[in-house]
């Protein structure tokens, strides 16, 4: 019944990955000569340009779009009809028992606590979309920007849905907040929690904030959505402070355990941060293009990466009776 259940969440991600496994094409770089003519007769442009993807970026593949809606609808499935955890009290450490009973909080202060977390979960989704949407396509007439960010924000969010769901019905860890109502003898009327109350691991409240906060940042890093660099540099403070207020309310509430956000930490750098940088933006810096940031702050044309720079790879060495790391150079 489980697996059943695991794969409608899961199942378009590794559907995905097959597809994603052929390389995108890419444009060519320019010659040092096109490149040295493009910066003498590239134009100006103007405060009200409309954003443009950039050609040394990926586009989004058309199984993205089609994945993204499958993997947010199969992890909410997943969460709203799918079984109920069951609980598995081996789940919870020492650790997690020290720390949590030290950070949890109980009395009026719980209800404006949780808020906080409600907030910045739910606002995380609202924000990206309309900044996505609103801001990039309507303000600032970047439609096909706005698209790509959408399909990327969307699979990233989706992503963080489906294995947290996944990973709450696999684990079945307990709630503070029933766990400690437990040990201090509350009556089983008190201390029941219904289908939530073994949905501790992991913390998808702070996991999807992280992703918001990291897809915030990256976006803003590289294109002049609000059109200040100062702005972009706000939004991306603004959102990462969010996602820090929405860990820290989570585990004063009671409603995860001190490695429940750990992870849901990790989760959401790895879906808003690692993802789109696998599959759009690489982890070269190429340059700037329409609506891009240049080195003193404006806009600039588009640069090839430096052939001739040199490239570091840390790698694991291991052998029969040694183990470290190497590096791999290449110039």
């Amino acid at each position: 019944m489980t697996s059943r259940w695991l794969s409608l969440a899961l199942g378009p991600a590794l559907a995905l990955a097959g597809v994603l496994a052929t390389p995108h094409a890419r444009a060519q770089a320019p010659t040092a000569e096109e490149t040295a003519e493009a910066d003498v007769e590239a134009p100006e442009l103007e405060d009200d340009d409309e954003l443009r993807w950039p050609s040394q970026y990926r586009r989004v593949h058309w199984a993205e779009a089609v994945a993204a809606p499958l993997i947010i609808g199969g992890a909410f499935t997943l969460y709203g009809v799918g079984p109920t955890p069951t609980q598995d009290a081996r789940n919870i450490t020492a650790f997690d028992r020290n720390l949590g009973d030290a950070l949890r909080v109980t009395g009026s202060a719980e209800e404006p606590l949780k808020l906080i977390g409600d907030i910045g979960y739910l606002g995380t989704f609202a924000y990206r979309f309309l900044d996505d949407i609103l801001v990039a396509g309507a303000i600032r007439g970047g439609w096909d920007v706005a698209w790509q960010l959408l399909v990327i924000d969307s699979f990233a969010l989706g992503l963080v849905g489906a294995v947290t769901f996944t990973s709450q019905v696999a684990f079945g860890r307990q709630r503070p907040k029933y766990y400690f109502c437990e040990e201090g003898g509350g009556s089983d009327e008190e201390c029941d929690g219904g289908a939530r109350e073994n949905r501790s691991f992991i913390s998808g409240h702070h996991a999807i904030a992280v992703a918001g906060a990291a897809l915030t940042c990256m976006h803003h890093a590289r294109f002049r959505i609000y059109r200040t660099k100062r702005s972009g540099r706000a939004a991306c403070a603004s959102h990462a402070t969010v996602a820090a207020a929405v860990g820290i309310s989570r585990l004063m509430v009671e409603a995860h355990w001190p490695t429940d956000v750990l992870l849901g930490s990790a989760l959401g750098m790895v879906a808003g941060w690692l993802v789109p940088r696998l599959l759009h933006y690489g982890f070269e810096e190429h340059g700037h293009g329409h609506g891009q940031w240049d080195e003193d702050g404006g806009e600039g044309t588009a640069r090839p990466s430096d052939p001739h720079r040199l490239r570091v790879m840390v790698m694991p060495d291991l052998g029969p009776r040694r183990a470290g790391l190497g590096a791999i150079g290449m110039w």
